[in-house]
């Protein structure tokens, strides 16, 4: 199955689209909207056509992660420029997903985390979680602080490790009823966002104080499968992609009383911002029988993509204007920017990579990539 991914450095984006027939991967400059091509996978060797599953450049080297369909228990350190293997490890079952920083790696299979030294990939620690994690649903700060976030064994709750010390980072946090689908920290690990299978809300956490920061409301009726959750850098937007086909923008701002977020999400703002200001006290008491899911705070514009199929989302901020990109899973990434709180301006659409067939490489057609 193919996938977009993006994953953050310190300068850049890295953006990797990974097929059945190789990858491409692409890197992106804060203030550019146009991904720059780095490397292209299209043989390995030994293997004809390379069924790329994961595909990670490590920083801002010529190196890289790789996981291939025809060797799903192995990750290969490998160098995307001059095509050579540097190192593997085979851990005997599937890897499903992997996060990095400048010091480590961290591989999920479908019960452990194992945690291994960038450099050698030297084993130094194995995280124990809920055999249920069938999707590898974890994730890692990019920082050195090294904090890795992944389900447990108990619906909706969170576990925490210190990768740097190697030590449970407690207590644990319970922050949804139903099962984990989506966890995401931000770039320095100082706040979390989670989704549950029903897809209704969105909550950011604080790390620090395991407190719930914010429950954003995604729709209050219809549930979705939530696909991916992403901050900005400066952590003021959070993005989200759904099986609907549609793209939420929320802003992480101190939230107003009960009555102002039913004004916002009913579109008469004005209204409840009045009340707040010059009836207080009133407020005060309707507060009181408010239900909580009516009061949480909607997104303030959306995105909507043409097909409902797998996608990943990243949101920058550009000119002080949020900017978000959509990968989807045919290779396509959709730009958006945000104009007014309705709908985002579609700014355009690239083609990440258009893929040789097998029968067009082994009769030397010059095949046609597109960026």
């Amino acid at each position: 199955m193919a996938s977009v991914s993006f994953r953050h450095n310190l300068d850049f984006t890295s953006i990797s689209f990974c097929h059945n027939e190789g990858a491409m991967l692409y890197t992106l400059n804060p203030k550019a909207t146009n991904p720059e091509p780095f490397a292209q996978i299209e043989d390995y060797p030994g293997i004809d056509v390379p069924n790329v599953l994961i595909a990670e450049r490590i920083g801002n080297t010529n190196n890289g992660f790789v996981v291939l369909g025809q060797f799903p228990t192995v990750l290969f350190k490998f160098n995307m420029k001059t095509k050579a293997k540097v190192a593997e490890v085979d851990f005997k079952e599937p890897i499903k997903s992997i996060r990095h920083n400048n010091k480590i790696v961290a591989v999920c299979l479908s019960d452990r985390i194992r945690i291994l030294v960038l450099m050698t990939l030297k084993e130094l620690h194995v995280i124990e979680i809920s055999r249920f994690n069938v999707h590898g649903l974890f994730d890692m700060c990019q920082t050195d602080r090294s904090l890795i976030v992944h389900p447990t064994m108990v619906p909706g709750q969170v576990g925490f490790f210190d990768a740097e010390n190697l030590q449970e980072d407690l207590p644990i946090k319970r922050v949804h009823t139903s099962s984990l689908t989506t966890i995401k920290l931000n770039k320095d690990g100082t706040l979390l966002a989670t989704a549950s299978r029903k897809g209704t809300v969105i909550r950011v956490t604080d790390v620090e104080t395991r407190t719930v920061l914010y429950n954003f409301c995604r729709s209050l009726m219809r549930q979705a499968k939530i696909y991916s959750l992403a901050f900005s850098a400066d952590s003021k937007y959070l993005a989200s992609s759904s099986d609907t086909g549609t793209v939420h923008l929320f802003e992480l701002k101190q939230n107003g009383s009960a009555i102002s977020c039913i004004s916002d999400n009913l579109g008469m703002g004005i209204v409840g911002s009045y009340l707040t200001y010059y009836c207080p006290q009133l407020v005060e008491q309707a507060e009181q029988y408010i239900p909580e899911p009516m009061a949480r705070p909607k997104s303030i514009s959306t995105c909507r993509v043409e097909q409902e199929i797998q996608s990943s989302v990243a949101v920058f901020v550009i000119d002080e204007t949020p900017v978000i990109f959509v990968g989807m899973a045919d290779g396509s990434l959709e730009i958006f920017r945000y104009v007014n709180e309705v709908e985002c301006e579609h700014l355009t659409r690239v083609t990440l990579g258009q893929f040789r067939l097998l029968r067009a490489r082994r009769s030397n057609d010059s095949g046609v990539v597109e960026f």
